[in-house]
């Protein structure tokens, strides 16, 4: 339970994040840095998941 909670507002943070940036780089002409900033926060995003998977595991 409270990892679906973590991923929800996680997930939202994201999407909204990536959104803001996205757009402000786009504007300006810059269409590489976003695509790596989705790269990133997608490594990011696995490798939180296993730790709370780990750590739910233990419990």
């Amino acid at each position: 339970m409270i990892f679906r909670r973590i991923f929800i507002y996680g997930r939202k943070i994201n999407i909204v994040g990536y959104n803001v940036v996205s757009g402000m780089l786009r504007g300006l002409g810059n269409s590489k840095v976003p695509l790596y900033f989705v790269a990133v926060e997608c490594i990011i995003n696995n490798v939180y998941d296993i730790f709370l998977f780990r750590k739910m595991e233990e419990k």
